[in-house]
């Protein structure tokens, strides 16, 4: 990408956001105050790929009614699913079907935080919120090759929606890198996630940098980022990430890399 592509492609993003704005503020059907800020923080990633423009779909779907429908669905299934998931059990976490995946609620998704620092979002039961967090495929990979035991509910799919996108998305990419982490050939160092020219928006600077990026597994299984050949940091050590604007930007470069798709 030449300065000139660099540019023009930081114009094309920033007038998306216009248009986002303005289809908000004319339709209302986003009350959550939270999505401005969920969408200027996707918006920075490098390329205008699937993250924004899925966010955008959805946004133009969205409208009032399904709104309130989705709400409504929230608050029927919620209460239900944390009363199935407080039944006895000796497993460490309790996971049910959802929508196309699994989740964890409530106690059970704050104890993967605890347990792999996977990112909690949030979900309203109709009276106050409480915990969320999807579990892919690769997240349950993780659960069968670690040491705590879980449990699936059997029940019929739950379709709830949780409007906490930028948390959703960063559990996701987390459970991928972590599969990387947990199941790639340990006689090998610095497994390579990532490579090639990225846009980092430089915080308090109000300019972005067009670097080079490379993202790797060392041997003590940290993920570590390379910017520019000689700035280095860890994005992942053990169960603590880097979740600041910078990290994030690189956590869903990792992420695209790897298919995880903004849902």
């Amino acid at each position: 990408m030449n300065q000139t592509d660099y540019l023009t492609l930081n114009a094309l993003k920033r007038k998306l956001v216009e248009i986002y704005l303005a289809h908000a503020n004319r339709t209302r059907s986003l009350a959550n105050p939270s999505m401005t800020a969920v969408l200027e923080q996707l918006f920075l990633v490098d390329s205008l790929d699937g993250t924004v423009v899925e966010l955008m779909k959805w946004k133009a779907a969205m409208t009032e009614e399904r709104w309130r429908d989705a709400c409504l669905q929230n608050r029927r299934s919620v209460p239900k699913i944390l009363e199935a998931c407080d039944a006895p059990s000796e497993a460490h976490v309790i996971l049910f079907p959802c929508n196309d995946g699994l989740a964890a609620l409530g106690s059970d998704a704050d104890r993967l935080f605890e347990l792999f620092g996977w990112q909690t979002a949030c979900i309203s039961n109709g009276s106050e919120d409480v915990s969320f967090v999807p579990v892919s495929e690769y997240g349950r990979m993780v659960l069968d090759s670690s040491k705590y035991s879980y449990k699936i509910l059997d029940m019929p799919v739950a379709t709830i929606t949780s409007f906490s996108f930028n948390e959703c998305q960063t559990a996701r990419c987390q459970q991928l890198i972590d599969s990387i982490r947990l199941l790639r050939d340990k006689s090998e160092d610095g497994n390579l996630l990532l490579t090639g020219d990225l846009s980092l928006s430089v915080p308090m600077s109000g300019y972005d940098r067009l670097v080079s990026v490379k993202a790797g597994i060392d041997s003590k299984d940290r993920l570590v980022v390379v910017i520019d050949e000689h700035e280095k940091w860890f994005l992942a050590d053990g169960y603590s990430w880097r979740l600041d604007n910078l990290g994030m930007q690189i956590l869903f470069a990792i992420g695209r890399k790897g298919g995880i798709t903004f849902k």
